[in-house]
């Protein structure tokens, strides 16, 4: 019955006769009427709102669930709930119009139960009844084994067109790369064999890849199909964002990523033109160790750009052919004026390296062991540590220190060859040098044993030596079959540096 006909009669009765019911009375009655068939209409709507079914994972990592469900008709917007343990009972998680939703900040490997409700309202009001519970156990980082046989762990790479059998050990590490940057990471080992990569495999954070005794990547441009090799064999990128332009800045890229070799490990580069084996940029907490790295061209072994708190120990480094400016490590700020660097996720905000140590590795037959070639003004790398390494065959400077601040380079063997003689390159060249410690280090075979001087180029402001008197005499401190020459701020008359032999 309406409510204002109920309220008719009502007012029919008092005027017959009931003198017991007061005007009072009827006002109230006719609210509580009123307020009695406005709920009953609620629920009664609320009823005929359909529940979503079909609620499912899409997709998930180790923090995050995404769902979808079937659209209800007449639903304006749904309310989707987690269950909570301790009050055992499930909680508003949020309200979308939409027919699917992210959870995220959850935790590693943890299971939850879901349901949703759908809304006549945008809302998530005027509910209905919940869905079916839905458990979803989020990812957690595990330790994987492959051999050279190994398929990709994601199944639909096996259908890819380019998947051939030259592509396949390429797929097949990216799978795993995949994989962990949804799990927040991994160990991935790779047993005693060759694993030829053509193309560019990203690695997220939390990453360690372990190269067994006698396990060898090869870098290799035969696809075998339509697919274009590329030039790098890792990248230190998550894969979502590897192709994403300008998302990377500062520190703020991957971090805790370790390459891990033992034995006769081995990353080959072939010779392969203009390649780099390693391309970090934008990383934090990495470590790289007993790898040996070969046979680049135009390119170098790591490409270290950006990064904070890095240790390369124990490895070994031979051979780069095509030009003698190229290091083995290279350190250099993502910098579009000097060209140095090139990877697409970087946003290029010229980033300095900071707190590098690279100790006890060897370095053979190549232009370059250590440096940076290219600098960006106001950006200098800090607290770079050289020692215990040993150079030989070098074509060009054993280090070079280009705009470098609060380092040191301590107990290193530097030899050079016939080409770093008649070019009259020095076993240690510094450029923009400011407070570094340099001694305790033998040099042969060159034409300077060390020489610093000022640099100007990129179309920006000159950089000069500042060296303390103390840290001037410890130049001194280093033994060398020559001489050498230090200049501040490109003075006519320089310090002749005279070392210990």
């Amino acid at each position: 019955m309406h409510v204002f006909g109920l309220k008719y009669i009502i007012q029919v009765v008092m005027k017959r006769g009931s003198r017991l019911v007061s005007n009072t009375l009827v006002l109230l009655l006719t609210v509580l009427v009123f307020l009695m068939f406005a709920f009953v209409g609620t629920k009664t709507g609320a009823a005929t709102l359909s529940k979503p079914t079909h609620v499912s994972c899409y997709a998930k990592t180790y923090n995050s669930v995404s769902l979808k469900w079937n659209k209800v008709k007449s639903a304006k917007s749904y309310v989707v709930y987690k269950y909570n343990d301790s009050a055992k009972e499930y909680d508003k998680i949020s309200v979308t119009r939409k027919s699917s939703y992210k959870i995220t900040g959850l935790k590693k490997g943890t299971s939850y139960l879901f349901v949703v409700k759908s809304a006549k309202t945008t809302g998530g009001t005027v509910l209905s009844k919940p869905s079916q519970s839905l458990s979803v156990t989020t990812y957690y980082p595990k330790s994987y084994t492959i051999t050279t046989s190994s398929l990709p762990c994601n199944k639909k790479m096996l259908k890819y067109s380019y998947y051939t059998a030259q592509t396949k050990s390429y797929y097949t590490i990216r799978s795993y790369m995949e994989l962990f940057e949804k799990c927040g990471g991994g160990t991935l080992r790779l047993t005693s064999g060759v694993y030829s990569v053509t193309n560019t495999i990203f690695v997220p954070s939390n990453v360690t890849i372990i190269l067994d005794n006698g396990a060898k990547i090869v870098k290799s441009k035969k696809t075998g199909s339509g697919l274009s090799p590329s030039h790098s064999i890792f990248h230190l990128i998550r894969p979502s964002k590897g192709k994403k332009s300008g998302v990377v800045g500062g520190y703020g890229g991957e971090k805790n990523i370790v390459f891990k070799g033992s034995g006769n490990a081995t990353m080959d580069m072939k010779s392969e033109t203009d390649s780099n084996c390693i391309e970090t940029g934008h990383n934090t907490d990495i470590t790289i160790t007993g790898i040996a790295f070969k046979n680049a061209k135009h390119g170098h072994f790591i490409e270290l750009d950006a990064c904070k708190s890095v240790t390369i120990t124990d490895c070994n480094f031979t051979g780069i052919v095509g030009d003698d400016v190229r290091e083995a490590i290279n350190l250099d700020t993502p910098d579009k004026a000097t060209g140095g660097y090139t990877a697409v996720w970087s946003k290029f905000d010229k980033t300095a390296d900071y707190n590098v140590s690279i100790s006890d590795c060897t370095f053979s037959n190549m232009g370059r062991s250590v440096g940076t070639h290219n600098y960006s003004y106001g950006h200098p790398h800090r607290h770079i540590t050289i020692t215990n390494c040993t150079m030989t065959g070098m074509r060009s400077y054993g280090i070079g220190l280009m705009y470098w601040e609060d380092s040191s380079i301590t107990g290193n063997s530097i030899t050079g060859s016939d080409t770093a003689m008649k070019s009259k390159a020095a076993g240690i060249l510094g450029k923009g040098v400011t407070s570094c410690t340099i001694k305790n280090n033998t040099i042969d075979n060159y034409y300077y044993g060390m020489l610093f001087k000022s640099e100007k180029s990129s179309g920006y402001p000159e950089i000069s030596n500042h060296l303390t008197q103390d840290e001037i005499s410890n130049l001194n401190h280093n033994t060398a079959d020559t001489t050498g020459f230090y200049y501040d701020n490109n003075d006519s008359d320089p310090i002749r540096l005279y070392f210990n032999r």
